[in-house]
């Protein structure tokens, strides 16, 4: 049995035995808020919205040089009184992943201390991929994904009314097509010429 993942909140998986009765009582989500985290906090509390997939359904994998983005567009930052964080999981381990950095998360502290970089419209992307960018701005806003599967858990602490009523909505998670530096494109051009058997020969032709 699997949760249609867009179409369930935190709400419908965590809070009072009144809450979840008043919700439904459903209890296949009661067992999905108790594998994610049992004592959860109320909607009230806390927002754990979390990205499973990207903005065309598939599933999650940074293996190889997979990218993804996740863009707050200008005004449109989680809506919390208190933190907003977004931390990385591997899968199937929903472990944090180890990384040069040691860097696991994401949050609205790092952007209040000037530790992220806005795009030019005052809005905010983060970068999310296996191998560290080159680029200086997509390294600051580098959230580490493993060389496999994982997740994203957007967490709002003390969610405003936009989050909990639904007026805010999560940005879509888009997979992106990589820049590759032009050493590793050249790699992989003489790679397919290899395995053609079309590699360049290092003897000098004849002129003859």
């Amino acid at each position: 049995t699997k949760l249609a993942t867009q179409d369930v909140t935190a709400a419908d998986l965590f809070g009072t035995r009144e809450h979840l009765t008043a919700t439904g009582n459903i209890y296949l989500y009661r067992m999905a808020g108790a594998i994610l985290g049992i004592w959860g906090n109320s909607i009230e509390e806390a927002m754990y919205p979390s990205y499973y997939n990207d903005s065309d359904g598939n599933e999650l994998n940074a293996s190889g040089d997979v990218c993804y983005t996740l863009r707050f567009e200008p005004g449109g930052l989680p809506p919390a009184d208190a933190f907003w964080s977004a931390t990385m999981y591997n899968l199937p381990e929903q472990l944090l992943v180890e990384n040069k950095l040691e860097r696991y998360l994401i949050n609205s502290t790092m952007l209040e201390n000037n530790e992220l970089v806005l795009d030019e419209d005052g809005g905010l992307t983060l970068y999310i991929q296996y191998a560290q960018p080159t680029e200086e701005k997509k390294r600051k806003n580098w959230l580490p994904a493993p060389d496999q599967g994982f997740f994203i858990s957007l967490r709002l602490y003390l969610p405003q009314q936009e989050a909990i009523n639904g007026t805010w909505q999560t940005p879509p998670l888009k997979r992106v097509k990589p820049v590759l530096h032009w050493t590793i494109r050249l790699k992989r051009i003489f790679l397919a010429l290899f395995r053609a058997g079309n590699s360049p020969s290092l003897e000098p032709r004849s002129l003859g």
